[in-house]
């Protein structure tokens, strides 16, 4: 309530989820601020493996009613590592 009185009950555009990296945290996120969001919500490092917000990104890739998802990846040749942005578009 607080952060829809700050946002004088306008929803939020686009919402960029990308703090802590743990499914219980990003999951948190996802259900405090999701119902505030009105078109695009973002996550960061979706497709690292160490990182938990992959687990939460699949999962939710997988309810229908988040159509169309978009992932994005990009390689880090010095780590080797594959990240990732995911983005599910609500209207």
């Amino acid at each position: 309530k607080i952060i829809q009185s700050m946002l004088g009950n306008e929803p939020i555009n686009l919402l960029f989820i990308d703090a802590c990296h743990n499914y219980k945290d990003v999951k948190r996120d996802y259900e405090m601020y999701a119902p505030l969001t009105k078109n695009i919500i973002a996550f960061h490092d979706i497709k690292l493996q160490r990182e938990q917000v992959r687990l939460f990104w699949e999962e939710l890739s997988e309810i229908e009613k988040y159509n169309p998802k978009i992932s994005i990846y990009s390689y880090n040749e010095q780590q080797h590592l594959v990240m990732g942005i995911g983005m599910v578009i609500k209207e």
